[in-house]
């Protein structure tokens, strides 16, 4: 059985405050996002790789679209958290 990696629910070990919220888990849906908004990530930061998943950046533009959160706060996470997320990305556009 494959895994599914469209979506991707982060718990944090203690609650973080995002955009003055405190949260305790983000919830993230790849299958949302379209060809259109990784032509606007790149755009955004400027890089037109080949392999864009092998960009951290790029992969924090995906997760931060799909998690409905700013990149530049998403970039703020402790670092364990946001390398588990772009990870996720990671999976999502390889897989």
């Amino acid at each position: 059985m494959a895994t599914d990696y469209s979506k991707y629910t982060h718990t944090f070990k203690k609650p973080v405050e995002v955009d003055g919220q405190k949260l305790d888990k983000i919830e993230f849906d790849f299958d949302k996002l379209s060809g259109q908004d990784m032509i606007n990530i790149e755009a955004e930061i400027g890089v037109r790789e080949v392999f864009q998943q092998n960009s951290v950046e790029f992969c924090a533009g995906v997760a931060a679209r799909a998690g409905d959160i700013a990149a530049d706060t998403l970039a703020e996470l402790p670092l364990k958290d946001f390398n588990r997320i772009t990870n996720a990305a990671n999976l999502f556009l390889v897989m």
